[in-house]
């Protein structure tokens, strides 16, 4: 099964929120795989739309199939119709797609880290993984399917009926809202298994072999958030998702901030790029740990912490490798990663502390939240 192409899709409504997410999910996808990206579009013209043609992605203007069922649905406070006209344009894919037998479509809150070759089981119609629970083949996340076109193709015109008369049936059930219950009810007993690393959740933990991440329930600014504990206007099904698991959480924002610092770099002349992934703390001592890149000169820096400003003699500086780090950020030496362990004698709140690259003006950015306290 050969796969060339990635398909996702975006109303005009939906860039705003969703902009920073596809800014990833495209440089991600050019960084790290040979896959075409294709955008679906339902809208005006509109200044974002530059930038997806600056990056050589196809943009493909459609509206769907089912647009009339769609616009002729009244809105209610657990379905809406304007998104709906963004979520629905996925189900045509088969009906678009003319040169491949096989596609990949996600979502756009993906990032990729890993070239793809290996697909998986070929569908007879379409492959998905999980939704929330790893184990629990029940109900397909359809933010990442393989699709077959010819046989989707096939059952097209019986498929979109079945979802326009159903728009509204799913909604209450919450994970099955929009086009992604539709193709669960129809499709019951008849879709494929992709394999979990192809859509991977950040809180199902710290993946080596992970090639696509699928934001699914928090997004990074959610996350973000999480970590910080500005938790006060998030639901609470993001707060029990990240409550799972908070590191792996927490490491793969710092994969999204990677692939953001890097476009940030390219188009600003930054020097230096770097990241605190985590802190840990055993009696008077800190040990920090993250990754740092110097753009136009060595591509391991050397270090200096600082402390409320004042420069502290750390205890020791370890090199780690970071293939994650040398894959996305263009000029990064596989051993961009540090551990750096210093003393500390009192307790100093988190952004007290700085870790700057020798010469650097501005220290690496911090992840926010890492509560530091010495241990008992």
């Amino acid at each position: 099964m050969n796969i060339r192409k990635w398909y996702f899709a975006i109303n005009e409504t939906g860039i705003p929120g969703y902009k920073r997410l596809i800014q990833a999910a495209v440089l991600s996808c050019k960084q790290n795989t040979s896959l075409q990206p294709v955008c679906l579009y339902y809208g005006h013209d509109v200044p974002f739309l530059l930038w997806l043609e600056s990056q050589n992605v196809k943009i493909i203007r459609h509206q769907s199939s089912i647009l009339d069922a769609i616009n002729s649905t009244p809105s209610t406070s657990q379905w809406n119709n304007i998104t709906a006209t963004g979520a629905y344009l996925r189900i045509d894919i088969p009906l678009i797609e003319q040169e491949d037998e096989f596609v990949l479509y996600t979502d756009c809150d993906v990032i990729f880290l890993k070239e793809i070759t290996d697909f998986g089981e070929t569908p007879e119609y379409f492959s998905g993984a999980p939704e929330d629970d790893p184990e629990n083949w029940e109900f397909a996340n359809t933010g990442v399917m393989v699709i077959n076109i010819k046989n989707m193709r096939k059952v097209h015109a019986d498929f979109s009926a079945f979802a326009a008369q159903n728009l509204t049936r799913f909604a209450p059930k919450g994970h099955g809202t929009y086009d992604q219950g539709a193709l669960n009810a129809y499709f019951s007993g008849k879709w494929s298994r992709l394999t979990l690393d192809l859509n991977w959740k950040p809180y199902w933990g710290i993946s080596p072999t992970t090639r696509i991440v699928h934001f699914h329930g928090p997004k990074p600014s959610h996350i973000e958030d999480l970590i910080t504990d500005n938790t006060r206007h998030l639901p609470n099904v993001y707060k029990g998702l990240f409550a799972k698991n908070p590191t792996s959480m927490a490491y793969y924002l710092g994969r999204f901030h990677a692939i953001e610092q890097s476009r940030s770099a390219n188009a600003n002349g930054i020097r230096y790029l770097g990241y605190i992934d985590a802190i840990k703390t055993s009696n008077n001592e800190v040990t920090l740990s993250g990754w740092a890149v110097d753009l136009k000169g060595s591509p391991s820096p050397s270090f200096q912490v600082k402390i409320a400003g004042e420069e502290v003699d750390t205890i020791s500086v370890l090199r780690k490798d970071r293939p994650d780090v040398s894959r996305s950020v263009a000029g990064a030496a596989i051993d961009s990663g540090y551990e750096i362990t210093f003393p500390i004698s009192e307790e100093i709140l988190p952004e007290k502390i700085h870790v700057l690259p020798y010469n650097a003006d501005e220290p690496l950015s911090f992840a926010k939240g890492f509560s530091l306290k010495r241990n008992n």
